[in-house]
Protein backbone atom coordinates (compact mmCIF):
# COMPACT_ATOMS: atom_id res chain seq x y z
CA UNK A 1 0.00 0.00 0.00
CA UNK A 2 1.05 3.53 -0.68
CA UNK A 3 0.94 6.10 2.38
CA UNK A 4 0.39 9.88 1.35
CA UNK A 5 1.30 12.59 4.12
CA UNK A 6 0.06 16.14 3.38
CA UNK A 7 0.70 18.67 5.83
CA UNK A 8 -1.91 21.65 5.58
CA UNK A 9 -0.67 25.14 5.84
CA UNK A 10 -2.58 26.89 3.28
CA UNK A 11 -6.08 27.32 3.20
CA UNK A 12 -9.28 25.34 2.59
CA UNK A 13 -9.61 25.97 -1.24
CA UNK A 14 -6.35 24.78 -2.00
CA UNK A 15 -6.14 21.46 0.13
CA UNK A 16 -9.41 20.80 -1.70
CA UNK A 17 -7.83 21.00 -4.76
CA UNK A 18 -4.84 19.19 -4.15
CA UNK A 19 -7.15 16.30 -2.40
CA UNK A 20 -9.36 15.74 -5.44
CA UNK A 21 -6.28 15.37 -7.99
CA UNK A 22 -5.37 12.76 -5.75
CA UNK A 23 -8.96 11.27 -5.86
CA UNK A 24 -8.48 10.85 -9.61
CA UNK A 25 -5.20 9.07 -9.41
CA UNK A 26 -7.20 5.77 -8.54
CA UNK A 27 -4.49 4.37 -6.08
CA UNK A 28 -4.99 2.49 -2.87
CA UNK A 29 -3.74 5.02 -0.19
CA UNK A 30 -3.30 5.24 3.45
CA UNK A 31 -3.73 9.38 4.04
CA UNK A 32 -2.15 11.10 6.85
CA UNK A 33 -2.92 14.84 7.30
CA UNK A 34 -1.66 17.31 9.36
CA UNK A 35 -3.97 20.85 10.02
CA UNK A 36 -0.57 23.06 10.93
CA UNK A 37 -2.92 25.95 12.48
CA UNK A 38 -4.37 26.60 8.75
CA UNK A 39 -7.98 25.00 8.99
CA UNK A 40 -10.74 25.75 11.43
CA UNK A 41 -12.81 23.87 12.96
CA UNK A 42 -15.86 24.28 10.05
CA UNK A 43 -13.01 23.62 7.61
CA UNK A 44 -12.12 20.55 8.57
CA UNK A 45 -15.48 19.19 8.64
CA UNK A 46 -16.16 20.10 5.58
CA UNK A 47 -13.62 18.44 4.09
CA UNK A 48 -13.87 15.37 6.11
CA UNK A 49 -16.40 13.71 3.30
CA UNK A 50 -13.43 13.71 0.87
CA UNK A 51 -11.21 12.67 3.26
CA UNK A 52 -12.93 9.59 3.69
CA UNK A 53 -13.22 8.97 0.61
CA UNK A 54 -9.86 8.84 0.21
CA UNK A 55 -9.47 6.70 3.04
CA UNK A 56 -11.64 5.39 5.30
CA UNK A 57 -8.96 4.72 7.44
CA UNK A 58 -7.67 8.39 6.82
CA UNK A 59 -4.98 9.71 10.21
CA UNK A 60 -5.97 13.58 10.46
CA UNK A 61 -3.83 15.27 13.03
CA UNK A 62 -5.09 18.73 14.18
CA UNK A 63 -2.34 20.48 15.76
CA UNK A 64 -2.92 22.84 18.68
CA UNK A 65 0.06 24.92 17.55
CA UNK A 66 2.33 25.42 14.69
CA UNK A 67 4.84 23.07 14.13
CA UNK A 68 7.65 22.59 11.56
CA UNK A 69 7.52 21.33 8.18
CA UNK A 70 10.11 18.36 9.39
CA UNK A 71 8.22 17.79 12.55
CA UNK A 72 5.14 17.20 11.16
CA UNK A 73 6.41 15.36 7.93
CA UNK A 74 8.06 12.55 11.43
CA UNK A 75 4.64 13.23 13.12
CA UNK A 76 2.99 11.78 9.79
CA UNK A 77 5.87 8.84 8.93
CA UNK A 78 5.27 7.49 12.32
CA UNK A 79 1.91 6.95 12.00
CA UNK A 80 2.03 5.06 8.66
CA UNK A 81 1.83 1.04 8.79
CA UNK A 82 4.67 -1.02 7.81
CA UNK A 83 2.48 -2.27 4.93
CA UNK A 84 3.61 1.32 3.18
CA UNK A 85 6.24 0.29 1.36
CA UNK A 86 6.25 3.65 -0.49
CA UNK A 87 5.51 7.56 1.00
CA UNK A 88 4.21 10.13 -1.21
CA UNK A 89 5.45 13.31 0.64
CA UNK A 90 2.92 15.52 -0.86
CA UNK A 91 2.42 19.66 -0.09
CA UNK A 92 -0.94 20.65 -0.12
CA UNK A 93 -0.19 23.61 -2.65
CA UNK A 94 0.49 20.81 -5.34
CA UNK A 95 -2.11 19.45 -7.76
CA UNK A 96 -0.95 16.27 -9.35
CA UNK A 97 -1.94 15.35 -12.66
CA UNK A 98 -3.65 12.37 -14.35
CA UNK A 99 -1.21 8.82 -14.05
CA UNK A 100 1.31 10.49 -11.49
CA UNK A 101 1.18 8.23 -8.93
CA UNK A 102 1.44 5.23 -11.47
CA UNK A 103 4.50 6.47 -13.26
CA UNK A 104 6.29 7.53 -10.00
CA UNK A 105 5.47 4.12 -8.56
CA UNK A 106 6.73 2.50 -11.70
CA UNK A 107 10.26 4.60 -11.63
CA UNK A 108 10.63 3.45 -8.18
CA UNK A 109 9.83 -0.07 -8.33
CA UNK A 110 11.91 -0.07 -11.60
CA UNK A 111 15.46 0.29 -9.12
CA UNK A 112 16.28 -1.10 -5.84
CA UNK A 113 18.55 1.76 -5.47
CA UNK A 114 15.92 4.41 -5.99
CA UNK A 115 15.49 6.32 -2.68
CA UNK A 116 13.42 8.69 -4.34
CA UNK A 117 11.68 10.24 -7.65
CA UNK A 118 9.85 13.35 -8.27
CA UNK A 119 8.50 14.94 -11.06
CA UNK A 120 8.87 18.00 -12.60
CA UNK A 121 7.05 21.17 -10.87
CA UNK A 122 5.62 23.48 -12.92
CA UNK A 123 4.44 26.62 -12.24
CA UNK A 124 -0.38 27.34 -12.69
CA UNK A 125 1.07 29.34 -16.00
CA UNK A 126 2.03 26.46 -17.41
CA UNK A 127 6.06 27.74 -16.98
CA UNK A 128 8.80 25.60 -15.69
CA UNK A 129 9.38 25.94 -11.81
CA UNK A 130 12.01 23.36 -11.36
CA UNK A 131 12.68 19.41 -11.46
CA UNK A 132 16.09 19.35 -9.59
CA UNK A 133 18.49 21.87 -7.53
CA UNK A 134 22.52 21.55 -7.27
CA UNK A 135 23.57 21.22 -3.82
CA UNK A 136 24.22 25.10 -1.95
CA UNK A 137 27.44 23.86 -0.98
CA UNK A 138 28.68 23.14 -4.47
CA UNK A 139 30.77 25.06 -6.81
CA UNK A 140 27.43 25.62 -8.15
CA UNK A 141 25.99 27.10 -5.34
CA UNK A 142 28.28 29.71 -5.11
CA UNK A 143 27.88 30.79 -8.62
CA UNK A 144 24.27 31.07 -7.96
CA UNK A 145 24.74 33.22 -4.58
CA UNK A 146 26.95 35.50 -6.69
CA UNK A 147 25.47 35.68 -10.08
CA UNK A 148 21.41 34.67 -9.44
CA UNK A 149 18.93 32.24 -10.26
CA UNK A 150 20.51 32.27 -14.05
CA UNK A 151 23.42 30.52 -12.80
CA UNK A 152 21.54 27.86 -10.49
CA UNK A 153 20.92 25.32 -12.35
CA UNK A 154 23.83 24.89 -14.09
CA UNK A 155 25.04 21.87 -12.68
CA UNK A 156 21.47 20.01 -11.99
CA UNK A 157 22.09 17.49 -14.14
CA UNK A 158 24.75 15.77 -12.63
CA UNK A 159 25.12 12.63 -10.16
CA UNK A 160 24.54 14.98 -7.20
CA UNK A 161 21.47 17.24 -6.98
CA UNK A 162 18.29 17.46 -4.72
CA UNK A 163 14.60 17.17 -5.50
CA UNK A 164 12.24 19.57 -3.83
CA UNK A 165 9.52 17.58 -0.67
CA UNK A 166 6.58 19.09 -2.51
CA UNK A 167 6.24 16.05 -4.55
CA UNK A 168 8.37 13.14 -3.64
CA UNK A 169 7.93 9.17 -4.15
CA UNK A 170 10.24 7.40 -1.50
CA UNK A 171 10.86 4.21 -0.04
CA UNK A 172 9.23 4.56 3.68
CA UNK A 173 12.11 2.14 5.10
CA UNK A 174 14.63 4.36 3.77
CA UNK A 175 12.84 7.68 5.49
CA UNK A 176 12.81 5.49 8.65
CA UNK A 177 16.91 4.24 8.03
CA UNK A 178 17.90 7.81 7.75
CA UNK A 179 15.88 9.31 10.61
CA UNK A 180 13.32 11.63 9.04
CA UNK A 181 13.74 15.07 8.34
CA UNK A 182 15.92 16.88 10.74
CA UNK A 183 13.77 19.17 12.69
CA UNK A 184 16.76 21.92 13.08
CA UNK A 185 15.34 23.32 10.03
CA UNK A 186 12.56 24.95 11.87
CA UNK A 187 9.91 26.62 10.44
CA UNK A 188 10.54 24.88 7.27
CA UNK A 189 12.43 25.04 4.09
CA UNK A 190 16.12 23.22 3.89
CA UNK A 191 15.04 20.20 4.94
CA UNK A 192 14.63 18.92 2.03
CA UNK A 193 18.24 19.67 0.78
CA UNK A 194 19.64 17.79 3.63
CA UNK A 195 16.84 14.39 3.57
CA UNK A 196 18.31 13.87 -0.39
CA UNK A 197 22.46 14.19 0.73
CA UNK A 198 21.34 11.89 3.71
CA UNK A 199 19.58 9.43 0.93
CA UNK A 200 22.05 9.73 -0.76
CA UNK A 201 24.60 9.63 1.55
CA UNK A 202 23.45 5.74 2.84
CA UNK A 203 23.63 4.75 -1.15
CA UNK A 204 20.44 5.23 -2.64
CA UNK A 205 20.12 7.25 -5.93
CA UNK A 206 17.51 10.35 -6.77
CA UNK A 207 15.53 10.60 -9.91
CA UNK A 208 13.37 13.38 -11.40
CA UNK A 209 11.55 11.66 -14.12
CA UNK A 210 11.60 14.68 -16.87
CA UNK A 211 8.35 13.84 -18.50
CA UNK A 212 6.19 13.87 -15.93
CA UNK A 213 5.28 17.00 -14.47
CA UNK A 214 2.60 18.34 -11.28
CA UNK A 215 1.43 22.03 -11.01
CA UNK A 216 2.95 23.77 -7.52
CA UNK A 217 1.57 26.49 -6.81
CA UNK A 218 4.48 27.90 -4.26
CA UNK A 219 4.64 29.51 -0.83
CA UNK A 220 1.29 29.20 0.28
CA UNK A 221 2.49 28.74 3.88
CA UNK A 222 4.43 31.91 4.32
CA UNK A 223 3.39 33.92 1.19
CA UNK A 224 4.31 33.40 -2.66
CA UNK A 225 6.37 36.67 -2.88
CA UNK A 226 6.55 37.33 0.91
CA UNK A 227 9.55 38.56 2.37
CA UNK A 228 9.53 35.91 5.15
CA UNK A 229 9.27 33.50 2.76
CA UNK A 230 12.56 34.57 1.03
CA UNK A 231 14.48 34.84 4.23
CA UNK A 232 13.03 31.53 5.52
CA UNK A 233 14.53 30.08 1.77
CA UNK A 234 17.85 31.34 2.71
CA UNK A 235 18.17 30.68 5.95
CA UNK A 236 17.53 26.88 5.20
CA UNK A 237 20.14 26.96 2.79
CA UNK A 238 22.54 28.75 5.41
CA UNK A 239 21.88 25.82 7.46
CA UNK A 240 22.23 23.12 5.32
CA UNK A 241 26.16 24.73 3.70
CA UNK A 242 26.52 24.81 7.36
CA UNK A 243 25.97 21.08 8.29
CA UNK A 244 27.42 19.93 4.94
CA UNK A 245 30.27 21.92 4.65
CA UNK A 246 33.56 23.11 6.54
CA UNK A 247 33.53 26.17 8.18
CA UNK A 248 35.86 27.39 6.23
CA UNK A 249 33.86 26.85 3.21
CA UNK A 250 30.17 27.96 4.89
CA UNK A 251 32.12 31.60 5.58
CA UNK A 252 33.21 31.75 1.91
CA UNK A 253 29.62 30.69 0.76
CA UNK A 254 28.39 33.70 3.29
CA UNK A 255 30.86 35.81 2.06
CA UNK A 256 29.52 35.22 -2.05
CA UNK A 257 26.18 35.67 -1.09
CA UNK A 258 26.71 39.15 0.64
CA UNK A 259 28.98 40.09 -2.55
CA UNK A 260 25.90 39.11 -4.41
CA UNK A 261 23.12 39.85 -2.78
CA UNK A 262 24.79 43.73 -2.55
CA UNK A 263 25.09 43.55 -5.93
CA UNK A 264 21.93 43.26 -6.86
CA UNK A 265 20.68 45.49 -4.26
CA UNK A 266 22.59 47.95 -6.14
CA UNK A 267 21.19 47.56 -9.74
CA UNK A 268 17.64 47.09 -7.88
CA UNK A 269 18.66 50.74 -5.94
CA UNK A 270 19.38 52.30 -9.09
CA UNK A 271 16.18 51.16 -10.80
CA UNK A 272 13.89 52.30 -8.05
CA UNK A 273 15.79 55.68 -8.57
CA UNK A 274 15.11 55.61 -12.45
CA UNK A 275 12.14 54.12 -12.67
CA UNK A 276 9.88 53.96 -9.34
CA UNK A 277 7.85 51.14 -10.44
CA UNK A 278 6.63 48.99 -7.52
CA UNK A 279 8.38 45.99 -9.12
CA UNK A 280 12.02 47.32 -8.63
CA UNK A 281 10.84 48.86 -5.33
CA UNK A 282 9.85 45.16 -4.09
CA UNK A 283 12.88 43.63 -5.54
CA UNK A 284 15.23 46.12 -3.59
CA UNK A 285 13.20 45.62 -0.35
CA UNK A 286 13.59 41.87 -0.85
CA UNK A 287 17.51 41.89 -1.27
CA UNK A 288 18.07 44.29 1.71
CA UNK A 289 15.93 41.26 3.98
CA UNK A 290 17.77 38.92 2.53
CA UNK A 291 21.36 40.47 3.06
CA UNK A 292 20.18 41.35 6.48
CA UNK A 293 19.54 37.29 7.00
CA UNK A 294 23.10 36.65 5.89
CA UNK A 295 24.48 38.81 7.91
CA UNK A 296 22.22 37.46 11.21
CA UNK A 297 22.63 34.53 11.06
CA UNK A 298 27.08 34.73 9.89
Amino acid sequence: MLGVIIICGSNLQTLHTCLSSLQDQCASLHLVLINNQALSASDLVEVQPLLLRLDPQVVLIDNQVSRSFAHNNNVALAQLPDSCEFVLLLNDDVILLPHTLRRLLEAIQADPLLGAVGPVLMNPDGSLQSARWHYPWSTYGVLHALLGQWAARAGAHEDQFWISCACMLARAAVLRQVGGMDERFEPGYGEDIDLCARLQQVGYRLQVCDDLSVIHLGGQSFGAQSLQRHRLSLRGVLRAVDKWSPRWWAFAFRLAWCLGLLMRWCVARLAVLLRRSPVQRAEHRRYAEMLREVCQTA
